[in-house]
């Protein structure tokens, strides 16, 4: 079992690698297929709208097929499309390859979450996997575009691409190896997407923090450039030395905060870590120097650090025996797909008129994010043995 967990780590790195790798060299897009400033969104909101697309279905999915079989077509197909980046000539199929690649990208990330719960399920050191599962997470998108930079730099574009398809071999031979799945996902008479989705409602509460993982990435990725120029007077250099030096304390603590999670109530955790996030965030929208904005940053990082794994560790637990997890996981992830649009569009809005009010507005984020931990009960022990006596049977 812990063998396979690994191989699922394997595989969430691998893919998260590939697609950070083209990061490094957006700008260049803009010479060698003809956009312009503007129309450099648009290989973006087709991944994104791919991924809005697939991953509600991608659990119904998992109940005609294994993890393992939609990981080693998703693989396949990888790889495909980074082989064929490489011919691409015209930004119109450029484009239509991104769709696709999110097509691929909404499967496998549904696909690995579900297994990741799966596999960890039960086990006394649940918060450590999933600490190490939230880190896999975190390293791909540190080794991406660093592979991409050097690959780029080295020998040019169309070897980059190469790179990103090497990568998706990886995780192609990383799912033949999960041999022996045990079964296809168990879930109950199918009533729909929306109706499953309404109905697990109940935790969406406690999946918040996940959706904060990608929304608060991605809202970074926005504003801390804009903001380091404009309040803190910054070059390009030290704005990506920030993305880096986040990547690493997440990477390398998460494991050792899922650690933290199986000896002390993650709820707990999950609750501090919130609620200084969000003051943190808050102080960040009224501070005038470098130093005051590395301190807050560096603390909010550290707390997100300490939260991740205990909050993933309770969501995991509550979500683990629903018959209809695999759709529940599809519909929430692709949930996060939307919410990432809207902050494209929003933050620069909010940001124009105010520079420090989208560190409020997500700091406020964090804060009520926290209120379903504070409300929630502990399950009483003998309820959790019971659930997972009649899972078993």
């Amino acid at each position: 079992m812990v063998n396979k967990f690994f191989l699922v780590l394997l595989i969430t790195a691998a893919i998260n690698s590939g697609m950070g790798i083209i990061i490094p060299i957006l700008p260049n897009l803009l010479v060698e297929y003809g956009f312009s400033v503007v129309g450099l969104s648009l290989p973006f909101v087709s991944l994104v709208v791919a991924r809005i697309i697939i991953k509600p279905y991608t659990g119904q999915l998992l109940t005609k097929f294994t993890g393992r079989v939609l990981l080693i077509v998703s693989s396949m197909l990888y790889v495909g499309v980074f082989v064929v980046y490489s011919y691409v000539e015209t930004k119109e199929v450029f484009i239509m390859l991104r769709f696709f690649e999110g097509l691929v990208e909404g499967v496998v990330g549904v696909v690995v979450t579900d297994m990741a719960i799966a596999y960890s399920n039960g086990r006394d050191n649940q918060g450590f996997l999933m600490g190490l599962f939230s880190s896999s997470f975190g390293l791909g998108f540190l080794l991406g575009p660093l592979i991409g930079s050097l690959v780029y730099d080295a020998y040019g574009i169309k070897q980059m691409f190469w790179a990103g398809a090497g990568i998706g071999i990886i995780s192609l031979v990383a799912s033949i190896l999960l041999t022996h799945e045990e079964k296809k996902a168990p879930v109950t008479k199918y009533r729909g997407i929306f109706k499953v989705t309404w109905d697990a409602r109940k935790y969406l509460g406690l999946y918040a923090p996940s959706i904060l993982r990608r929304g608060l990435l991605f809202s970074f990725m926005i504003i801390v450039p804009l903001f380091s120029v404009d309040r803190l007077d910054l070059d390009k250099t030290d704005i990506g030395y920030l993305f880096v030096l986040s990547a690493i304390i997440t990477t390398s603590l998460m494991p050792i905060t899922g650690k933290l999670a199986d000896r002390i109530d993650p709820r707990v955790i999950t609750v501090m870590g919130l609620l200084l996030m969000g003051v943190s965030l808050i102080g960040i929208s009224i501070v005038a120097s470098y130093e005051h904005f590395l301190g807050l940053y560096v603390i909010e990082t550290l707390s997100f650090a300490f939260m991740l794994p205990a909050a993933t560790k309770i969501f995991a637990s509550e979500v683990s025996s629903d018959p209809d997890r695999p759709i529940i996981i599809g519909a929430f992830t692709g949930l996060i797909e939307v919410i990432t649009l809207g902050l494209a569009v929003v933050l620069p809005a909010v940001y124009s008129y105010n520079t420090g009010a989208p560190w409020v507005l997500l700091g406020m984020a964090c804060l009520f994010s926290a209120l379903p931990f504070i409300q929630r009960k502990n399950v009483p022990e003998e309820v959790v043995i019971a659930a997972e006596q009649n899972t078993n049977t």
